[in-house]
């Protein structure tokens, strides 16, 4: 674990740019081998080639951009520790989506059970509808606002395929194969989803909120940077 891509003590975030470079031909079944030899560094191209679709799956299950995240570094060190034992059943992509998506609907299910033992108006509620101020007009902000409050009367598995689907745009296999669902169920599902979110995809179209979502710059090397910290961390520990 000494081989980290940042410098702590430099006020601008460096990459191994020559490094990624190099691997950069390299699928994700190679690359994640050589993370497995003992090469961290390389784990820093798969998160790169995939934060953004991973953080719009658990942005589909959770309300806001912060628990995403959090649930997102979570997810990355649960994904380094797993590397080993994946058995190559399915694209890497596609087993790292399915735990993002598992660990959002867990993260989920603690803060309902948070908010039950708090039993306080204050507390935060992902499944209170926002409203937005009538004397506003329509700007982006409140477009993806109406899609937010649509997508959250949906169920975890409905917004799984609203986000994969529709604004990720995978195949109905991939999306099936990432949400542990039948293709005939991720069917069935999007048929049902379709009507209840019309008037927000009119609203703000997926174009909108696909650049919304987006997880490129600032936000991805700060997500990159936080969990080589967790990981450096750990390894630290173990000696």
């Amino acid at each position: 674990m000494r081989e980290h891509p940042y410098n702590p003590h430099e006020r601008t975030m460096r990459t191994y740019l020559n490094k990624l470079d190099t691997l950069a031909p390299m699928d994700d079944a190679e690359v994640a081998s050589r993370v497995i030899s003992g090469d961290v560094g390389a784990f820093e191209l798969l998160m790169r080639r995939h934060n953004e679709r991973l953080f719009r799956t658990a942005r589909s299950v959770l309300s806001n951009d912060t628990d995403a995240q959090d649930v997102l570094q979570e997810s990355y060190i649960r994904i380094f520790k797993g590397l080993p034992e994946f058995a190559e059943r399915s694209r890497l992509v596609t087993w790292m989506t399915r735990i993002v998506f598992n660990e959002a609907l867990r993260f989920r299910s603690r803060r309902a059970k948070q908010r039950l033992r708090e039993q306080s108006v204050e507390s935060y509620d992902q499944t209170t509808p926002r409203t937005r101020d009538s004397g506003q007009s329509m700007d982006s902000q409140e477009r993806m606002q109406m899609f937010d409050d649509a997508l959250d009367a949906l169920s975890e598995r409905e917004r799984g395929v609203v986000m994969l689907r529709i604004v990720q745009g995978l195949s109905t296999r991939e999306t099936a194969a990432s949400l542990g669902m039948t293709e005939s169920n991720v069917k069935v599902c999007l048929l049902r989803t379709k009507p209840k979110m019309a008037q927000a995809l009119k609203g703000a179209g997926a174009d909108e909120i696909r650049r919304k979502l987006a997880f490129d710059g600032e936000r991805c090397d700060r997500m990159v940077s936080l969990v080589y910290k967790r990981l450096e961390a750990m390894t630290d520990e173990a000696y």
